[in-house]
């Protein structure tokens, strides 16, 4: 049978003679060295009576591993099908990013979001209307098992009341429902305190990712408060 890298694998060449070849559909990571990888490509075009790629490797690099494929295999088609039938009748898991606001009390120059129009608060409204959504959604979608509540921005702990109100609603219609509740929150950290920890804490917080810009020195000069000042976080 002749096979072929996976579309999936991304090579990542480190110091000395070492590549690094990381599969981003199985998550599977293996290290090789460069002149073993180049016998690799030699074999995989077809070059088997002159180059021999040993067994033990060749384990390693198919099978659940998926590094590399069956040519015939139509990786694409089966991907996208797969994740089409997942999404539409197999989804278990329920991610629901929460943005109380877009405004953010930094000026970050390299922000993605600069330019964007930033919003007021979430208005009552809006979040009544989502309670409905999500309520509608979990009845008519019943294979969801669980429920992410991220919260993101802008900065939300601008808006900490709308928070702790939205994610008590949220997590009382999602619990009603019979669907396992949980947060998490992508926040700039100049805001987080005791008090919201306690409020993520009591909603099952299973991640908080701050964004930090390396060492103080360097974090410091990058990220300017709205009055020009630097925020010390570390």
């Amino acid at each position: 049978m002749n096979y072929k890298w996976s579309i999936f694998v991304v090579r990542y060449p480190i110091a000395g003679s070492k590549i690094i070849l990381k599969s981003f559909l199985t998550g599977s990571v293996v290290m090789l060295t460069k002149s073993l990888v180049a016998t690799i490509d030699k074999w995989l075009k077809g070059d088997k009576q002159t180059v021999v790629v040993d067994q033990k490797i060749r384990s390693v690099l198919l099978g659940e591993n998926g590094f590399i494929v069956p040519v015939e295999k139509n990786e694409f088609s089966e991907y996208r099908n797969s994740f089409l039938d997942t999404r539409n009748n197999h989804a278990q898991l329920f991610s629901l990013y929460f943005l109380p606001t877009m405004r953010c009390q930094l000026r970050c120059s390299y922000c993605f979001e600069n330019g964007v129009k930033r919003m007021g608060r979430m208005s009552e409204s809006v979040l009544s209307q989502s309670l409905e959504w999500i309520t509608q959604y979990l009845k008519t979608n019943q294979e969801v098992k669980s429920f992410r509540c991220i919260l993101f921005g802008g900065e939300p702990l601008l808006e900490k009341e709308l928070v702790t109100d939205a994610l008590s609603r949220i997590s009382s219609v999602v619990k009603t429902a019979g669907v396992q509740f949980w947060t998490e929150i992508l926040t700039n950290g100049d805001l987080l305190d005791s008090h919201i920890a306690s409020v993520l804490s009591k909603h099952d917080c299973r991640k908080v990712q701050i964004t930090l810009d390396g060492p103080k020195e360097i974090h410091d000069t990058r990220r300017k408060g709205c009055g020009g000042y630097a925020q010390v976080l570390i």
